[in-house]
């Protein structure tokens, strides 16, 4: 069964405690019991998107002492791109260039906190399909939410994780899953 066969986390050094937005919100327990936060992580203007997402992949690799050309799917999954034109991937991709391996399927899911998910499960289905090369797929998901009101405090932060799918995974994935998506403002882009 195809599923997450290692993971990593970044994220930025720039960071509040989350007791202390708790006190601000006058909800004790609200991220550190209700969450498990410790700390909520915002990102530098020397931060981005991008620059977590290639952290999370770079220490993914080395931590699970694999090469760029192991990896034959790479997904991105954000909401934030550094400009409107360019993919996420299209970055990552020069990680690749240096070994030449430039057949790498995959591409960017741009969709609030759906994008991650998305790009997690188009991988696993790559796995399951006639496509698959026997090489891992990576997925990447990455985002800095930021948002103009304190009292939003709630839904902003900033990280990436990197999960490395594979078959014979310790953490199987189910193949049936259930989507759903609705419009509503919850919150923009700087």
């Amino acid at each position: 069964e195809a599923g997450i066969v290692a993971l990593d986390y970044h994220a930025p050094s720039l960071c509040v405690r989350a007791t202390d937005v708790e006190h601000f919100h006058g909800s004790p327990g609200r991220y550190t019991v209700g969450r498990g936060q410790e700390l909520v992580t915002f990102a530098s203007d020397d931060e981005d998107a991008v620059s977590m997402a290639l952290s999370a992949l770079c220490r993914l690799l080395a931590r699970s002492e694999l090469a760029f050309e192991d990896i034959g799917r790479l997904e991105c999954g954000t909401e934030s791109g550094v400009d409107r034109g360019k993919s996420t991937k299209s970055f990552l991709m020069s990680l690749f260039e240096a070994t030449g391996d430039l057949d790498v399927q995959g591409a960017d899911a741009v969709n609030a906190c759906y994008g991650g998910t998305n790009a997690l499960l188009s991988t696993r289905n790559w796995i399951h399909g006639p496509e698959w090369t026997g090489r891992y797929g990576a997925v990447v998901c990455s985002d800095p939410a930021v948002h103009p009101d304190p009292a939003q405090l709630a839904g902003v932060g900033a990280s990436a994780v990197s999960l490395l799918a594979g078959p014979r995974a310790s953490l199987a994935m189910e193949t049936r899953c259930t989507t759903f998506v609705k419009h509503a403002w919850d919150f923009y882009r700087p």
